[in-house]
C-alpha cells in the first residue's frame, strides 16, 4: 500500500519590494546639532535595508530647492546623510523605522527620503506649486525624488509597491497654515498617491500614511493647533495613522528631537505598518472611569502594618501573586508584579500616612539616614497581565492607568508598554510624578484594542519613588480595562515577529507548512528546518500512517483514505479527533505521549485493498483564520479589511485572503448538460454552513428557496445535484439548478456560522 500526498508547484518570481517615503521639516531631516553624541548606533538592519535620499534647504523663493546632499540617484545601505546649517549629519526617524520593520520580519523594503530643514506646509502644496513653483518647491522636490527613485527600481527590473508615506514636522506652520494642517496633509497624501499611480499604475493604490506629531506641540500653542488638525484628519481616514511625540524629550532649543526620541518615533511609525497598535496618552480618569475597569488599591491587598510610622509592609520574592490570589480577602485580579531587585516591596515611606505602595529606586536607605532594613523593588518594576485563575496564562488589556509619587524630580521614570510577544509598543520620555493613563488604539482604524500584555516602569538609581496613591482615599493605585484571555492559537502565534504573518494560512518561515499545520504538529513556524511529516508504512500486517501532534485542544484532526486519486477523489474519514475529544472512526488509533508532543499511529482499516492513499487534514475555526488580519477590530464576520467587497466570513468560507484585495472568489453562473448551474470554491471549514438558494423573480419580498445545503463537514443535501472537485486546499463546487424548465432563474450563495 502507498501513502500519497499531492503537492502544487508554481513559478517563483522575485518578490516586489515595499517602498516607504519620508518627508517633512527639520525633525524629518533629523538635525544632529546641539548633541555631542548624535550617531544612531548600529543594527543588523543597517547593512540590509537601502535608502535613497535628497534632502534640501530653504523655504519659498527657490525652485528647485538647494540640496544639502543626495545619494547620487542610488539606493545605498542605511547611513546618516550629509548635514548642513550646523548639523554634522542629518538622520531622522528612518533608522528606528527601518530597524523595527526589520526586527518584525520585514526585510524586503527600501526608503525614499526627501526632507527639508524647515518651512510651513505650503511648501508641500501641489496647487501652490502649479501656480508658482518657487512658492511650493517641496511638492515638486518630493514628487521628482520619488519618481527618480522608483525609476531606478524599475530600470533594474525590480517590481515594487509603495506602502507608506511618513511625515513629521519640526518648524511650525504660520497661523494660516496651522488651521489647514489636516487638509494640507490629506492633499499631499492623495496627490502623491495619484502622481505615483499615473506613472506606475496600481503601485501606490494601497498606500497608507503615518503622521508624527509636530515637535514641541506640548509647549507651543500654535503647534498644538497643527496637532489638533492632523489628529482630526487621521481619525477621519482609516488609511492615515497619527503617532504622538509630546512625551519625548526635546533638545535645548525646545524644538528638535535628540537621537533617543528620533529612534522611538521611528519605532512608533513602523509599528503602525506591522499591525501593532499605537499607544495613546488618554489620562488617568479616562481609564479608571470605564465601566469594565479593574481598579486596585494596593493597601487593601497588602495592609500598612506600620500604621502612621514608615517602614516595609511586605517584601516578597518575584513575582508577587497576591492580586491574583485575592490576598487579604480581596477580589482576584489578573496581575503579576516583579522587581528588578528580585523582590517586590510594598512600603510606607511617607511618614504620618497609612498607605502601602510599591517602593522603587534601588535607594540606599542607610546612607541617607533611614533604617538599614528598609528596602525597595529596584530601579524597575514590571507588571504582567494574567488569568487570575491560572496565573501562568497571560492576558491582554486595552488600557492601563497608575500613579507615580516621588519626593525627587530626578527619578527619570519612564514607562514601557509591550504586546503579548514582548515587542515594545511604547517607550515614553520621563514622566516623573503624577497620574497617567494609556490606551491601545488600532493604528489605522483607531478602534480601542486589547493588545497590552506588559507594563514596565523604569527609573534612576538611588532616587526613591513609589507606584500608588498615598493613602487609600478610594483612589486606585492601578487600573486597567479591556481585559481578555488570548486563545491558544493566538498565544502560540506570538512567537512570530510580524503580526501580519500570524494567520492560520500564513507561512512565515517558507517551509511549505502553513501556521495552522505547524500549530497542530508542534513545529516552529519561524524555523524552516522544524518540520513534521506524515509517514506511511507496513505494520502488524497492515498499512498505517504516523505523525506527531501538539496537545492543542482547539483543532480538529482528520485522517482520510481513498482507493484512487482520480478526479474527483472520494476521501473517506477513517479517524477524527475534535476539540480535545478522543479519536473516533473505523481506524484503530494509538497515541504515545513523549512529554512535549504526542506520537500518533493510525491503522488503515481497509487491509484488503491493493492500493490505498491516506492523508492528514487539520482544520480550525474562524477565530484562528482571522489572526492573519493585523487589526483586531477588522476580524469580525462582516468586516472587509482589504476593501474588495467580500466580507471576512465569505473570504473564510471560500478560501481567499482577507488582506489581499486581489484574492477574490466569485459565484459564477454556467450552462452545463442542458441546464443552469453555479460554481464557486469552498474552503475546508467545519464551522460553516453553505446555502445555495434559487428564485424565479427578484420582486420584494423575494421568495428564495434552498436547493442545496452543506453543514460543516457533512455531505451536501437538498434537491440540487452537487459535484465537488478537490483542489488541494478545498473544493470547487458545482450546483445544478433542479428547476431546469424555468425561463428565468436567479441563484445565490449564503454562508453562515454558529
Amino acid at each position: 500500500m502507498l501513502a500519497g500526498f499531492l503537492a502544487a508547484s508554481q513559478t517563483v518570481l522575485a518578490a516586489p519590494v515595499d517602498v516607504y517615503i519620508l518627508t517633512g521639516q527639520s525633525n524629518s531631516a533629523g538635525t544632529t546639532s546641539l548633541e555631542t553624541s548624535y550617531t544612531p548606533g548600529t543594527d543588523p538592519a543597517d547593512a540590509v535595508i537601502h535608502i535613497f535620499w535628497a534632502n534640501v534647504h530653504g523655504g519659498p523663493g527657490t525652485y528647485p530647492p538647494v540640496p544639502f546632499g543626495t545619494s547620487a540617484n542610488l539606493f545605498k545601505p542605511f547611513q546618516m546623510q550629509q548635514g548642513g546649517d550646523g548639523s554634522p549629519y542629518f538622520w531622522g526617524p528612518e533608522f528606528g523605522f527601518a530597524r523595527t520593520l526589520y526586527a518584525g520580519g520585514r526585510t524586503n523594503f527600501v526608503i525614499i527620503k526627501a526632507s527639508n530643514d524647515g518651512g510651513g506646509n505650503t511648501l508641500w502644496d501641489k496647487t501652490t506649486f502649479e501656480t508658482n513653483q518657487a512658492a511650493g518647491p517641496m511638492w515638486g522636490h518630493v514628487s521628482n525624488t520619488v519618481h527618480t527613485a522608483l525609476g531606478v527600481l524599475a530600470a533594474s527590473g525590480q517590481s515594487f509597491n509603495v506602502r507608506g508615506l511618513l511625515y513629521i514636522q519640526g518648524e511650525g506652520n504660520s497661523t494660516t497654515e496651522d488651521l489647514i494642517a489636516g487638509s494640507r496633509f490629506s492633499q499631499l497624501y492623495s496627490n502623491l498617491m495619484a502622481a505615483i499611480n499615473s506613472t506606475y499604475p496600481g503601485t501606490a493604490t494601497g498606500m497608507c500614511a503615518v503622521i508624527g506629531e509636530i515637535g514641541a506641540s506640548q509647549i507651543d500653542a500654535q503647534n498644538q493647533i497643527t496637532t489638533t488638525q492632523q489628529v482630526a484628519v487621521a481619525y477621519s481616514n482609516n488609511a492615515i495613522a497619527f503617532v504622538g511625540t509630546r512625551d519625548q524629550p526635546l533638545k535645548s532649543d525646545n524644538l528638535h528631537f535628540p537621537k533617543s526620541a528620533k529612534l522611538e518615533i521611528g519605532r512608533r511609525m513602523a509599528n503602525c505598518f506591522l499591525g501593532r497598535p499605537t499607544i495613546v496618552s488618554v489620562g488617568f480618569d479616562a481609564v479608571t472611569n470605564v465601566i469594565d475597569a479593574t481598579s486596585l488599591i494596593f493597601e487593601r491587598y497588602v495592609p500598612d502594618t506600620n500604621g502612621l510610622a514608615g517602614g516595609v509592609n511586605l517584601d516578597v520574592p518575584d513575582p508577587f501573586t497576591g492580586f491574583g490570589d485575592g490576598a487579604n480577602g480581596q477580589p482576584r485580579a489578573g496581575l503579576l508584579v516583579s522587581g528588578s531587585a528580585g523582590s517586590v516591596v510594598f512600603a510606607d515611606y511617607y511618614g504620618t500616612n497609612v498607605t502601602s505602595d510599591i517602593a522603587c529606586g534601588q535607594y540606599n536607605f542607610a546612607s541617607n539616614g533611614f533604617p538599614a532594613d528598609w528596602a525597595d523593588s529596584g530601579t524597575s518594576v514590571s507588571f504582567t497581565f494574567a488569568d487570575p485563575t491560572n496565573q501562568t496564562s497571560s492576558a491582554l488589556v486595552s488600557a492601563v492607568a497608575f500613579e507615580i509619587v516621588s519626593p525627587s524630580m530626578s527619578n527619570n521614570v519612564t514607562v514601557s508598554i509591550a504586546d503579548g510577544r514582548g515587542d515594545a509598543l511604547y517607550n515614553s520620555g520621563v514622566i516623573t510624578n503624577g497620574r497617567f493613563g494609556f490606551e491601545a488604539h488600532a493604528a489605522f482604524s483607531k478602534v480601542v484594542t486589547s493588545a497590552v500584555a506588559y507594563v514596565t516602569l523604569q527609573g534612576a538609581t538611588n532616587v526613591l519613588w513609589t507606584i500608588g496613591h498615598i493613602t487609600d482615599g478610594g483612589v486606585p493605585d492601578m487600573t486597567w480595562n479591556g481585559w481578555r484571555i488570548p486563545s491558544g492559537y493566538e498565544r502560540w502565534s506570538f512567537q512570530i515577529a510580524d503580526p501580519t504573518q500570524r494567520g492560520a494560512n500564513a507561512d512565515p518561515d517558507g517551509d511549505g507548512a502553513l501556521n495552522l499545520l505547524e500549530y497542530a504538529m508542534g513545529t516552529n513556524p519561524t524555523n524552516r528546518f522544524s518540520v513534521a511529516r506524515l509517514a506511511g508504512g507496513w505494520t502488524n500486517g497492515g498499512f498505517a500512517v504516523w505523525f506527531q501532534r501538539s496537545a492543542a485542544a482547539d483543532l480538529t484532526w482528520y485522517v482520510e483514505g481513498t482507493a484512487d486519486l482520480s478526479t474527483p477523489a472520494s476521501w473517506n474519514t477513517l479517524a477524527i479527533k475534535q476539540d480535545g475529544q478522543p479519536w473516533s472512526g473505523p481506524a484503530a488509533v494509538e497515541e504515545t505521549d513523549n512529554g512535549s508532543l504526542i506520537q500518533v499511529l493510525v491503522r488503515d482499516p481497509d487491509s484488503s485493498a491493493t492500493q490505498h492513499y491516506l492523508r492528514l487534514r487539520v482544520t480550525s475555526g474562524y477565530e484562528q483564520w482571522s489572526y492573519q488580519i493585523a487589526d483586531p477590530t477588522q476580524r469580525g464576520d462582516t468586516a472587509d479589511p482589504d476593501g474588495d467587497g467580500a466580507p471576512n466570513l465569505l473570504e473564510y468560507a471560500m478560501g481567499t485572503d482577507p488582506t489581499d484585495k486581489g484574492s477574490v472568489a466569485r459565484l459564477e453562473g454556467v450552462w452545463t448538460n442542458g441546464g443552469f448551474a453555479v460554481q464557486f470554491p469552498r474552503a475546508n471549514a467545519d464551522d460553516i454552513t453553505w446555502l445555495v438558494e434559487g428564485t424565479a423573480e427578484l420582486t420584494a419580498p423575494v421568495p428564495w428557496a434552498t436547493i442545496a445545503v452543506k453543514h460543516g463537514g457533512q455531505p451536501w443535501s437538498g434537491s440540487a445535484a452537487v459535484e465537488e472537485t478537490d483542489n488541494g486546499s478545498g473544493s470547487l463546487v458545482l450546483v445544478h439548478d433542479p428547476n431546469s424548465s424555468a425561463k428565468q432563474r436567479y441563484l445565490r450563495l449564503q454562508v453562515t456560522r454558529p
